[in-house]
């Protein structure tokens, strides 16, 4: 046997209910856990995983292609839920302090002061600090249960990686003649990606009921205006 290699950047290690190894090898320290069993068959393996052969989980769990893809899910889920959020709580008819709060957001930062300076009006986009753990430790919840193992966990990464970026990207589409807007702008590409991003969002301002989804590629935006046009067709008569 020889020492764990290095994967993903970070040593790997052995995990079993057995401990037989040496506790040093070529003056490296040793994971001594393994499961390996002399004359065992596949049947008799079998019994020992997942436990005891993996309990307690390893530390570090390698990402896999379908890590990747549970990603990918969790960012795609979160186009819809931001539809849904901003549409039906923040601008439905249920009256409450989220949907009072974001109507003073369109009070304050509206027509020609979608942009601003003033520090006191853009000290008011951050939304409250429990909005996400709560919404997160929810999904987690639930997603445990739906889910194979370890996929929930990357799923609500996703989720906070998401509101992260949206929660900042926010802030700086308010901001007048920012940093943001200086270093993107000298970004031959990234500067008409971020000038798109921007009039998404004043379109929303302007027009309250179009342009609900913030974050690019705007799905829910998509699939609504794509129903709308279907229902103003005139049907064909027979």
């Amino acid at each position: 046997d020889s020492p764990p290699e290095y994967s993903f950047g970070a040593p790997t290690t052995y995990v079993g209910g057995s401990i037989t190894a040496p506790t040093r090898f070529d003056g490296q320290m040793f994971p001594r856990n393994h499961e390996g069993h002399s004359g065992f068959t596949i049947s008799q393996i079998d019994g020992l995983v997942p436990s005891p052969a993996l309990g307690p989980d390893p530390h570090r769990v390698p990402l896999t292609r379908m890590h990747g893809l549970w990603f990918l899910a969790g960012m795609l889920y979160m186009q819809f839920l931001e539809y849904a959020i901003h549409r039906f709580l923040m601008h439905g008819r249920i009256s409450g302090s989220i949907r009072l709060g974001h109507i003073e957001h369109h009070r304050l930062f509206h027509n020609e002061r979608f942009r601003s300076r003033n520090a006191a009006d853009l000290a008011t986009i951050p939304g409250r600090w429990w909005i996400f753990p709560v919404t997160g430790g929810a999904h987690y919840l639930v997603l445990s249960l739906l889910l194979p193992p370890g996929a929930a966990t990357v799923v609500v990464f996703a989720l906070a990686v998401h509101y992260a970026g949206f929660v900042l990207t926010h802030w700086f589409t308010h901001v007048d003649a920012s940093a943001l807007d200086r270093i993107l702008g000298s970004i031959r590409g990234v500067r008409t990606f971020w000038a798109r991003e921007i009039e998404h969002h004043r379109v929303h301002h302007h027009t309250p009921a179009r342009a609900y989804n913030f974050s690019y590629p705007y799905l829910g935006d998509l699939i609504a205006d794509a129903n709308a046009r279907s229902a103003r067709k005139p049907r064909e008569s027979w």
